[in-house]
């Protein structure tokens, strides 16, 4: 099944360079990550490189690189033209043996 990335990749729309919100976050991103918006500067194949921008009101703030990839089979970050999806959030930096990985609703932000 393929949850509208084939019609949008036909009609040559990709996410990357978009804005996107979170939303509906689960795990231990969730308190840092929601309502949070951040940029698609990468998308390949099912894969989406995501930079989030700092937060000021963090002790540090600092941007933040993280890798998503859909929750489930058919989704992809081309169907983020049609509806929210689920993604598995994870941070490629973290310290080995601290791999951190939430459950993020992700949709455009179309404004």
């Amino acid at each position: 099944m393929n949850c509208g990335g084939g019609l949008a990749r036909a009609l040559g729309w990709s996410p990357a360079g978009r804005t996107i919100l979170f939303r509906d976050v689960e795990g231990p991103l969730a308190v840092w990550l929601s309502g949070r918006t951040g940029l698609v500067v990468g998308a390949d194949g099912d894969q989406l490189r995501i930079e989030v921008g700092a937060n000021t009101s963090d002790p540090a703030p600092r941007s933040r690189m993280l890798v998503m990839t859909p929750r489930h089979s058919g989704w992809t970050g081309q169907s983020l033209l049609f509806a929210p999806v689920a993604f598995v959030v994870q941070d490629p930096n973290a310290a080995d043996g601290d791999e951190i990985a939430s459950i993020a609703t992700v949709s455009i932000s179309w404004t």
